[in-house]
């Protein structure tokens, strides 16, 4: 009862994480299918493509590293195949042990698996615009390229035979081990003496048994032996394969490096042309508010004797602005809302034309206010420039009275000496 009691609690653990890695396995493969839609919009231009995008599951977002999806697609077949051979178990069905809970070859396809993987990750950057990319974009590949690699290996090497293959095959042993010990112990005894009966006649026919059995033990030494000379030379092409992938994805990497750096050179080069053309334009722009400087105190001393009508002009102007500014702002506000109500009900629609008509008429009332302030600007301009005339008239004047005066003084001194006064 220990036996099956632990295997349901192993059932349902494994359940539980073939749940988990299957939710991070669609997140994964969601992931994949938004950041291709994003890049074959982009046309392969990889300043419009995200280096990474999320999956549907943002908290699983973590486990989206590789886009072959291999990384996920592992763990996620793995935990499947542990659940359903626990689940025959405990249903009674015998199960081979050499191949359980998987099945034969099962070891060969994640190595392959992870190979694929390496390889589409190379693939990868093979699709983009090689002037565009970045290095978030290589790390991405890279991550695909190793990632696929990596858990193939560390689930085949290190958590199936190391951890999980040992873990159900003691359950496994424990079931099919102890399915008939509830047996009657007389039935037990009854075929116990009747194996004893016969034992003599087994005994002699077990020498040519044990013969033969010897033979076969050799054939099968001998069979272990080439099949460990045929494993170490998988290991060694797998060796071979995984170090010229990462050759050649070393060598796509320094290419890439190259033309990122050319890129760089020729960003620089027109940096400096463009911050050249600018450090001509800003000694013209200086030059030019220099002159517009000198002209403008210029202006400022002809504009002193203006100065009381010119800021009273300016606070009218000044409040005429900032009102029209507000009503074409308003105006703005209203054309907008005008464009996006289009299909609303004809009420509406006359309201804002009422409205529109209003903010016309204003616009012209400010229009003619603006002519009447010009134009008074103008008539005290020329009262000014009258005024000015009829001042120097009358310096003119006063500068002949004193002419006069200073005669008319000459000739009083002249007529008191006469007399002698």
């Amino acid at each position: 009862m220990k036996a099956k009691t632990r295997a349901y609690a192993y059932a349902f653990l494994f359940a539980g994480l073939t749940v988990l890695s299957g939710l991070a396995f669609v997140n994964n493969v969601s992931a994949v299918a938004r950041w291709w839609m994003a890049f074959n919009a982009s046309g392969g231009d990889a300043a419009l493509v995200p280096a990474t995008c999320p999956g549907i599951i943002p908290w699983l977002d973590w486990s989206a590293v590789d886009y072959s999806c291999v990384a996920t697609f592992i763990p996620f077949l793995g935990f499947l195949l542990i659940t359903l051979g626990l689940g025959r178990v405990i249903a009674g069905n015998q199960q081979d042990p050499e191949s359980f809970p998987f099945f034969k070859g099962y070891d060969q396809l994640n190595i392959a698996l992870g190979l694929i993987g390496t390889l589409w990750g190379i693939i990868i950057i093979g699709f983009f615009q090689m002037d565009s990319i970045t290095m978030g974009h290589l790390m991405m590949c890279l991550h695909t390229a190793l990632f696929s690699t990596l858990v193939a290996v560390a689930w085949v090497f290190i958590f199936d035979h190391g951890i999980l293959r040992p873990l159900v095959l003691d359950v496994l042993q424990g079931l099919q081990g102890s399915e008939h010990e509830d047996e009657d112990i007389l039935q037990v005894l009854g075929k116990l003496t009747e194996s004893a009966a016969g034992l003599c006649d087994v005994w002699d026919g077990n020498r040519d048994h044990l013969t033969a059995l010897n033979d076969s033990i050799a054939r099968a030494h001998s069979g272990l032996q080439e099949l460990g000379s045929v494993g170490k030379n998988v290991g060694d092409i797998l060796s071979r394969e995984l170090t010229a992938s990462a050759k050649s994805f070393i060598t796509e990497m320094e290419k890439s490096s190259a033309q990122l750096a050319s890129r760089q050179e020729r960003m620089e080069a027109a940096f400096q042309e463009r911050q050249a053309k600018l450090d001509v334009n800003m000694s013209e722009t200086t030059r030019l508010l220099g002159f517009l400087t000198s002209l403008l105190s210029g202006m400022q001393s002809a504009q002193e004797n203006f100065a009381a009508a010119a800021e009273k002009l300016a606070a009218e102007n000044a409040t005429l602005v900032s009102g029209i500014g507000a009503e074409r702002t308003a105006s703005g506000i209203l054309r907008g809302k005008v464009a996006e109500l289009q299909g609303e009900s004809e009420g509406r629609r006359k309201q804002i034309e009422e409205l529109l008509e209003k903010m016309k008429a204003a616009e012209e009332s400010f229009n003619k206010r603006h002519d009447a302030l010009r134009a008074e600007n103008d008539r005290i301009a020329s009262e000014l420039a009258k005024v000015e005339g009829e001042k120097s008239a009358a310096e003119r004047e006063a500068r002949e009275n004193q002419g006069r005066a200073e005669k008319a003084e000459t000739l009083l001194e002249k007529i008191k000496s006469a007399f002698n006064v």
